[in-house]
């Protein structure tokens, strides 16, 4: 008795095997598709943040109110390092920045009620 061959699938049956097949690797390719999506972002993130603060960076040195940092440094008796003078010319910044009356809001404290 010779062995029956093997029957050919029918196109529904291989239709079905293919797609259990494709369904198989396709969350590995969207977690991949995903996680290069993501570094691609964080990527294109931090180059826009370097270049946009090494663009508006000044040197201190150019800076309006350099002496006045100087000085400020000196009388304190701190060393005119790089970080040092940088903090000082930003707390000389703000200390100089023109009234804003939008910035603040006037409350009446005869209004507000105790709880």
């Amino acid at each position: 008795a010779r062995p029956t061959p093997p029957q050919p699938l029918s196109l529904a049956a291989l239709r079905k095997q293919r797609a259990k097949q494709q369904a198989a690797g396709q969350p590995t390719r969207m977690v991949l598709l995903c996680t290069a999506a993501g570094t691609l972002i964080a990527g294109l993130s931090l180059m826009l943040m370097y270049f946009s603060r090494a663009r508006s960076e000044v040197r201190p040195e150019e800076h309006a109110h350099y002496r006045e940092a100087l000085r400020v440094l000196g009388n304190d008796g701190l060393q005119p390092t790089d970080d040092n003078v940088r903090f000082a010319l930003g707390l000389i910044d703000a200390a100089t920045k023109p009234y804003n009356n939008h910035d603040f809001q006037t409350i009446d404290p005869f209004s507000w009620s105790p709880e």
